[in-house]
């Protein structure tokens, strides 16, 4: 299907959009390309310099929700746009902070901007687009996320080596400003959000069907997360790959993910959220259990190299068709609560994060790197059974299944 002139103003409103999601992604992963340099400079521990990260994460989480019962009801652009100068002033001081604990500070700062910036940046994105390419506008504003996972952390960590971590978190702002003029020059959204109190978040949230269809985001993010975050150790100690060919595997994977967006944005056009959902979860678990029986030394080392490349290349894939499905179902879930229901997504995204770094630190330890796959294969089958319980509670619902299950997003006539 052609776009038309009259949608070039709806096109570069989502690039817009999604370079917002590209300065929030780039502020969790640059931070973790400059966490060597920061090591050196501060004189601290690994862990410590983590605590970065653990930070932006944790008020990215509970800020997501909070500030949408506080602020939520406002114009979403001025939301938006006042995350984005958030993110932005506290990023640059932190470039220019003279301790680790205000440093640690402007990181949770930093973090409830973002909070407001990608939520809101994706309900703008879902109301841009007509309903039958609703599912194609929101891979498109989320295809910023999967850009920075493929070039912030090593652009971070080749210009921390070169000019020190401060010049990291200066370029980190650089975009945040970018971002900021792309969106004020090209996004017109006059839209407001919904107004909600901490009693409607509360009976949102105890909704069964809502509750577990969001429980799907952390639990599959999890699942994701506790082999992603050591895959590279998964690779060399446990594969036998070298330090070179670990790299490549990493490079792979973050390209394929640029192509698996694409893939994304076109089967979003035929298929319905949930069938996309089922296909997604039931290939990673299969992958998942290949990757097991893959670290069995049974297998040639190339052999096991050689399909183990490939399995990446269908986990990116997998993975960059499951977040835009996932925020489609949840929209279609609470239609009228859009921004409450896509902030509380993406705090299930951050606590999906923590979640499955967090298993997969305590396997890899105490029974070894060969159980990570397992572990996650776990965690993609709760998240399936999240999927079905929720179906099953909506089925229960009056035009339940209409509202979800059954509609498909194909192209205008």
């Amino acid at each position: 299907m052609r776009t038309s002139k009259a949608d070039e103003p709806e096109r570069h409103a989502l690039r817009a959009l999604a370079s917002a999601n590209f300065a929030v992604g780039g502020m969790s992963y640059g931070v973790v390309g400059a966490l060597p340099a920061l090591v050196g400079a501060w004189q601290i521990s690994p862990g410590d310099a983590a605590l970065l990260m653990t930070a932006f994460s944790i008020a990215f989480a509970v800020g997501a929700p909070v500030l949408q019962v506080l602020v939520g009801h406002s114009r979403r652009r001025t939301l938006l746009l006042s995350g984005l100068v958030v993110m932005l002033l506290a990023t640059l001081a932190g470039a220019f902070t003279a301790s680790f604990a205000w440093l640690l500070m402007t990181r949770i700062v930093a973090g409830l901007g973002a909070a407001l910036v990608s939520p809101v940046a994706n309900a703008i994105g879902a109301g841009l687009a007509p309903a039958e390419r609703r599912g194609k506008a929101l891979a498109v504003v989320f295809v910023g996320v999967t850009l920075s996972s493929v070039v912030a952390a090593p652009v971070a960590a080749a210009l921390a080596e070169a000019f020190g971590w401060r010049a990291v978190f200066i370029g980190l702002a650089m975009i945040a400003l970018g971002s900021l003029g792309w969106i004020i020059a090209t996004v017109r959204d006059t839209s407001y959000g919904e107004p909600m109190r901490l009693r409607g978040l509360l009976q949102l949230l105890l909704r069964p069907a809502t509750a577990a269809g969001l429980a799907v985001v952390v639990l599959q993010t999890a699942a994701f997360f506790a082999t992603y975050t050591l895959i590279l150790p998964l690779i060399t100690k446990h594969f036998g790959a070298s330090a070179a060919e670990g790299g490549v595997a990493l490079l792979l994977f973050g390209l394929t993910g640029i192509a698996g967006n694409l893939i994304a944005q076109r089967v979003s056009l035929h298929h319905a959220a949930d069938r996309l959902l089922r296909i997604v979860m039931m290939t990673m678990m299969l992958v998942f259990i290949v990757i097991a029986v893959l670290g069995v030394p049974f297998w040639g080392d190339v052999l096991r190299l050689g399909f183990l490349f490939l399995l990446l290349v269908i986990w990116a894939v997998m993975q960059d068709v499951f977040y835009p499905s996932q925020l489609r179902r949840v929209v279609a879930l609470e239609p009228d609560y859009r921004g409450m229901v896509i902030a509380l997504n993406s705090s299930g995204i951050f606590l999906g994060i923590a979640l499955g770094s967090g298993v997969g630190g305590r396997v890899a330890d105490s029974v070894g790197l060969q159980w990570l796959a397992p572990a996650s294969a776990a965690l993609t089958a709760l998240a399936l059974g999240a999927l079905i319980v929720s179906r099953r509670l909506l089925a229960r619902m009056p035009g339940g299944q209409a509202t979800v299950g059954q509609v498909r997003e194909c192209p205008a006539p």
